[in-house]
């Protein structure tokens, strides 16, 4: 896929562990 930016890839990052927290 597409090569994020640092800040684009933190954020991901971040949704995917508050998802994981709710789930």
């Amino acid at each position: 896929f597409k090569k994020l930016g640092a800040s684009d890839r933190a954020h991901a990052v971040a949704l995917g562990f508050r998802w994981g927290l709710v789930r």
